[in-house]
C-alpha cells in the first residue's frame, strides 16, 4: 500500500488522497485504517473496487489480486491551521507522501 495526499490551500482547505494497493491472493474483503485526518469531511470517493467509508472514517475495500488506485476528496470543516496524518489504528501504510 502507498499512500500520496495533496493539500490544497483554499477555503475551505481540499485534501486529495491516493491509495495505491498491490494486492496479491484470493478476493477478499479488507478493512483499512482511518482514512481522513481529523477535521475533514468527505466529498467523493473513486476507485475500480467496491469501497466504502465506515461512520467511525475507517475505509471498507472489497479487493482482488492487481494494482488498484482510490482516490478519496475531502474538505475541512474549519479553518484548518494545523494538518496531522491520521493515527493508523489498522491496515495502513508505514509512511505517506504529502
Amino acid at each position: 500500500m502507498q499512500v500520496y495526499r495533496l493539500v490544497r490551500d483554499e477555503v475551505p482547505t481540499r485534501l486529495i488522497t491516493r491509495i495505491r494497493l498491490q494486492v496479491a491472493g484470493d478476493a477478499r474483503e479488507e478493512l483499512l485504517a482511518r482514512a481522513l485526518p481529523e477535521g475533514f469531511t468527505p466529498l467523493s470517493l473513486e476507485s475500480e473496487l467496491p469501497a466504502r467509508l465506515e461512520a467511525n472514517g475507517q475505509l471498507r475495500v472489497q479487493v482482488r489480486p492487481g494494482s488498484w488506485d482510490i482516490t478519496l476528496a475531502a474538505r475541512s470543516t474549519t479553518v484548518a491551521t494545523q494538518l496531522a496524518r491520521p493515527q493508523a489504528k489498522g491496515l495502513w501504510a508505514r509512511e505517506e507522501i504529502w
